[in-house]
Protein backbone atom coordinates (compact mmCIF):
# COMPACT_ATOMS: atom_id res chain seq x y z
CA UNK A 1 0.00 0.00 0.00
CA UNK A 2 2.65 2.34 1.00
CA UNK A 3 4.61 1.77 -2.35
CA UNK A 4 1.44 2.26 -4.65
CA UNK A 5 1.42 5.60 -2.30
CA UNK A 6 4.24 6.74 -2.78
CA UNK A 7 3.86 6.23 -6.63
CA UNK A 8 0.82 7.66 -7.14
CA UNK A 9 2.63 11.03 -5.30
CA UNK A 10 5.79 10.70 -8.06
CA UNK A 11 3.17 10.54 -10.33
CA UNK A 12 1.43 13.72 -9.18
CA UNK A 13 4.01 15.41 -8.87
CA UNK A 14 5.89 15.36 -12.01
CA UNK A 15 1.94 15.58 -13.65
CA UNK A 16 1.92 19.07 -11.67
CA UNK A 17 5.00 20.42 -11.93
CA UNK A 18 4.27 20.81 -15.75
CA UNK A 19 1.51 23.55 -14.74
CA UNK A 20 3.90 24.91 -12.14
CA UNK A 21 5.56 28.43 -11.65
CA UNK A 22 7.78 27.59 -9.68
CA UNK A 23 9.31 23.75 -8.36
CA UNK A 24 11.35 23.64 -5.01
CA UNK A 25 12.92 20.91 -3.34
CA UNK A 26 14.69 20.94 0.35
CA UNK A 27 15.18 18.80 3.76
CA UNK A 28 14.01 19.30 6.99
CA UNK A 29 15.13 18.10 10.58
CA UNK A 30 12.56 17.99 13.27
CA UNK A 31 12.93 17.12 16.74
CA UNK A 32 10.76 14.28 18.19
CA UNK A 33 9.81 13.78 22.15
CA UNK A 34 8.68 9.90 23.03
CA UNK A 35 7.28 9.19 26.36
CA UNK A 36 9.03 7.78 28.89
CA UNK A 37 8.51 4.51 29.60
CA UNK A 38 11.20 3.23 31.31
CA UNK A 39 9.86 2.69 34.76
CA UNK A 40 6.78 1.45 32.89
CA UNK A 41 9.40 -1.25 31.26
CA UNK A 42 11.33 -1.99 34.58
CA UNK A 43 7.96 -2.88 36.59
CA UNK A 44 7.19 -5.15 34.00
CA UNK A 45 10.31 -7.25 34.03
CA UNK A 46 10.02 -7.55 37.75
CA UNK A 47 6.64 -7.89 38.16
CA UNK A 48 5.21 -9.61 35.21
CA UNK A 49 8.64 -11.57 34.17
CA UNK A 50 9.52 -12.37 37.30
CA UNK A 51 12.62 -10.76 36.82
CA UNK A 52 15.46 -9.88 39.51
CA UNK A 53 16.01 -6.67 38.45
CA UNK A 54 15.74 -4.32 35.35
CA UNK A 55 17.93 -1.89 34.27
CA UNK A 56 16.28 0.04 30.90
CA UNK A 57 17.79 2.47 28.72
CA UNK A 58 15.37 4.01 26.36
CA UNK A 59 16.19 7.15 23.70
CA UNK A 60 13.99 10.16 25.33
CA UNK A 61 14.24 11.67 21.48
CA UNK A 62 15.54 11.96 18.07
CA UNK A 63 15.42 13.51 15.08
CA UNK A 64 13.40 12.85 12.22
CA UNK A 65 14.08 13.58 8.45
CA UNK A 66 12.20 15.03 5.92
CA UNK A 67 13.44 15.56 2.57
CA UNK A 68 10.62 17.13 0.26
CA UNK A 69 9.74 18.27 -2.85
CA UNK A 70 7.07 21.16 -3.42
CA UNK A 71 5.45 22.73 -6.87
CA UNK A 72 3.91 26.12 -6.09
CA UNK A 73 0.95 27.06 -8.72
CA UNK A 74 0.31 30.74 -7.59
CA UNK A 75 1.26 32.97 -5.08
CA UNK A 76 -0.88 31.54 -2.63
CA UNK A 77 -0.83 27.92 -3.48
CA UNK A 78 1.25 24.92 -3.26
CA UNK A 79 1.46 21.47 -3.26
CA UNK A 80 4.40 19.43 -1.57
CA UNK A 81 5.26 15.80 -0.76
CA UNK A 82 8.10 14.12 2.17
CA UNK A 83 9.38 11.21 2.78
CA UNK A 84 9.94 11.50 6.56
CA UNK A 85 12.12 8.69 9.20
CA UNK A 86 13.35 8.51 12.46
CA UNK A 87 13.80 5.47 15.41
CA UNK A 88 13.58 4.85 18.82
CA UNK A 89 15.85 2.65 20.71
CA UNK A 90 15.56 0.31 23.75
CA UNK A 91 16.79 -1.92 26.07
CA UNK A 92 16.72 -4.28 29.45
CA UNK A 93 19.29 -6.06 31.33
CA UNK A 94 19.32 -7.27 34.58
CA UNK A 95 19.23 -11.09 36.15
CA UNK A 96 16.73 -13.98 36.62
CA UNK A 97 16.33 -16.80 38.18
CA UNK A 98 18.26 -19.05 35.51
CA UNK A 99 20.95 -15.92 35.23
CA UNK A 100 21.56 -12.69 32.99
CA UNK A 101 19.36 -11.68 30.15
CA UNK A 102 19.94 -8.53 27.73
CA UNK A 103 17.41 -7.49 25.64
CA UNK A 104 16.55 -4.45 23.23
CA UNK A 105 14.04 -3.78 20.31
CA UNK A 106 14.01 -0.82 17.96
CA UNK A 107 11.40 0.91 16.91
CA UNK A 108 11.08 2.50 13.08
CA UNK A 109 8.77 4.94 11.44
CA UNK A 110 8.29 5.98 7.48
CA UNK A 111 5.91 8.43 6.48
CA UNK A 112 5.49 9.47 3.23
CA UNK A 113 2.84 12.45 3.00
CA UNK A 114 1.16 15.23 1.24
CA UNK A 115 0.33 18.75 1.95
CA UNK A 116 -1.67 21.95 0.52
CA UNK A 117 0.53 24.97 1.35
CA UNK A 118 -1.70 28.64 1.59
CA UNK A 119 0.27 31.56 2.05
CA UNK A 120 -0.85 35.12 1.97
CA UNK A 121 -0.52 37.39 -1.10
CA UNK A 122 3.20 38.21 -2.61
CA UNK A 123 3.15 41.95 -1.73
CA UNK A 124 2.30 41.02 1.73
CA UNK A 125 5.03 41.37 4.48
CA UNK A 126 3.44 37.62 5.74
CA UNK A 127 4.01 36.06 2.34
CA UNK A 128 6.79 33.77 3.90
CA UNK A 129 3.95 32.74 6.65
CA UNK A 130 2.13 29.32 5.34
CA UNK A 131 -0.30 26.90 6.77
CA UNK A 132 -0.49 23.12 5.70
CA UNK A 133 -2.81 20.87 5.65
CA UNK A 134 -2.73 17.47 4.14
CA UNK A 135 -2.26 13.41 4.84
CA UNK A 136 -0.03 10.72 5.07
CA UNK A 137 0.76 7.04 5.35
CA UNK A 138 3.06 5.99 8.05
CA UNK A 139 4.57 2.17 8.20
CA UNK A 140 6.12 1.36 11.83
CA UNK A 141 8.00 -1.57 12.23
CA UNK A 142 9.35 -3.31 15.20
CA UNK A 143 12.44 -5.88 15.62
CA UNK A 144 13.18 -7.03 18.77
CA UNK A 145 16.19 -9.43 20.26
CA UNK A 146 16.86 -11.20 23.40
CA UNK A 147 20.26 -12.93 24.88
CA UNK A 148 18.01 -15.91 25.39
CA UNK A 149 17.25 -16.03 22.35
CA UNK A 150 14.14 -14.98 21.07
CA UNK A 151 13.55 -12.67 18.06
CA UNK A 152 10.52 -11.05 16.74
CA UNK A 153 9.53 -9.01 13.75
CA UNK A 154 6.48 -6.95 12.58
CA UNK A 155 4.44 -3.89 11.38
CA UNK A 156 2.06 -1.90 10.92
CA UNK A 157 1.04 1.14 8.67
CA UNK A 158 -1.68 3.61 9.09
CA UNK A 159 -2.95 6.78 7.71
CA UNK A 160 -4.40 10.36 8.90
CA UNK A 161 -4.15 13.38 8.64
CA UNK A 162 -1.90 16.45 8.92
CA UNK A 163 -2.01 19.92 9.78
CA UNK A 164 0.45 23.06 10.53
CA UNK A 165 2.00 26.64 10.60
CA UNK A 166 5.20 27.25 8.89
CA UNK A 167 7.28 30.17 7.66
CA UNK A 168 9.82 30.64 4.96
CA UNK A 169 12.63 33.08 5.16
CA UNK A 170 14.21 33.70 1.35
CA UNK A 171 17.86 35.01 0.85
CA UNK A 172 20.33 36.01 -1.45
CA UNK A 173 20.54 38.97 -3.83
CA UNK A 174 17.46 37.87 -5.96
CA UNK A 175 15.64 36.09 -2.69
CA UNK A 176 14.19 34.11 -4.57
CA UNK A 177 15.32 30.92 -4.92
CA UNK A 178 17.26 29.99 -1.19
CA UNK A 179 14.95 30.04 1.77
CA UNK A 180 14.94 28.76 5.75
CA UNK A 181 12.01 27.27 7.14
CA UNK A 182 11.13 26.76 10.92
CA UNK A 183 7.54 24.79 10.69
CA UNK A 184 5.37 23.15 13.28
CA UNK A 185 3.05 20.23 12.10
CA UNK A 186 0.60 17.62 13.49
CA UNK A 187 0.39 14.07 12.02
CA UNK A 188 -2.54 12.19 13.35
CA UNK A 189 -3.69 8.29 13.68
CA UNK A 190 0.25 7.60 13.49
CA UNK A 191 0.76 3.33 13.42
CA UNK A 192 2.95 1.97 16.46
CA UNK A 193 2.46 5.33 19.10
CA UNK A 194 0.84 5.40 22.19
CA UNK A 195 -1.29 8.48 21.42
CA UNK A 196 -1.51 7.76 18.15
CA UNK A 197 -0.37 11.21 17.11
CA UNK A 198 3.13 13.04 16.47
CA UNK A 199 3.90 17.01 16.74
CA UNK A 200 7.41 17.52 14.46
CA UNK A 201 8.76 21.16 15.58
CA UNK A 202 11.17 21.43 12.41
CA UNK A 203 14.19 23.82 10.58
CA UNK A 204 14.95 23.31 6.90
CA UNK A 205 16.06 24.76 3.96
CA UNK A 206 15.07 24.68 0.29
CA UNK A 207 16.22 25.53 -3.52
CA UNK A 208 13.34 26.99 -5.58
CA UNK A 209 14.07 26.79 -9.39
Amino acid sequence: MKKIFTGVMISMTLTCSAFAQAVYVGVEGGAVAFKDETDDIANTYVNDYNAYSASVEQDAGTVALRPFVGVEFTENIALEFGLMSFSQDTSVEGSYSGGFYKESWERAWRTVDFSALLRPAADSQLHGLFARIGGHSTKSTYEFKSSLGGRENNSETKSGALFGLGYDWFFGESRAHHALRLSFTHYGNVAGLEDDSLNILGVGYFYRF
